[in-house]
């Protein structure tokens, strides 16, 4: 049976609720790091962790909101990506962050971690492996990372 838990840490000035699930066995087990959307990290994304924990590996929806969302309008969403977006450093720090928790767990084998995003998500994983960290594959779904910098750009 998975088992599921909530994990609480800090990243960016921020205190972040990450889910965790982890499959049935002894382990240790290769982990998939999975970026939500830009909304925030809601039931879908929390569940994918399950679903990727059904297939053998641990799954973790990592949080780069924080306590910031669930947001009350599309503009003040738009603001946060538009500064993650600005300042890339601030992304890989919050993959790095949830990387660290992922490599603490002793079911995991860190020598087989992957990150998925969706959206924004995307954006975090593709960030955390330009830091050169020592994950094994990268995937983003619907990046969307043009969205958020033409939103940036003056309109004329």
């Amino acid at each position: 049976m998975t088992v599921v838990r909530e994990i609480w840490y800090r990243a960016d000035g921020l205190e972040l609720r990450g889910t965790l699930a982890v499959p049935d066995g002894p382990g240790p087990f290769p982990a998939v790091l999975i970026g939500h959307e830009g909304p925030g990290l809601d039931h879908i994304q929390r569940h994918r962790a399950s679903d990727v924990a059904a297939l053998g590996y641990v799954g973790f929806a990592l949080d780069y909101h924080g306590s910031l969302s669930p947001f009350a309008d599309r503009d003040a969403m738009m603001d946060r990506l538009g500064e993650l977006f600005a300042n890339p450093e601030r992304n890989r720090a919050l993959g790095v962050v949830a990387l660290a928790v992922v490599r603490r767990e002793p079911s995991v084998d860190s020598t087989r971690i992957a990150a998925i995003g969706y959206r924004f998500g995307a954006t975090v994983a593709l960030e955390l492996a330009r830091t050169g960290a020592d994950i094994r594959a990268v995937v983003g779904f619907h990046p969307g990372a043009d969205e958020y910098q033409a939103r940036r750009q003056p309109k004329h």
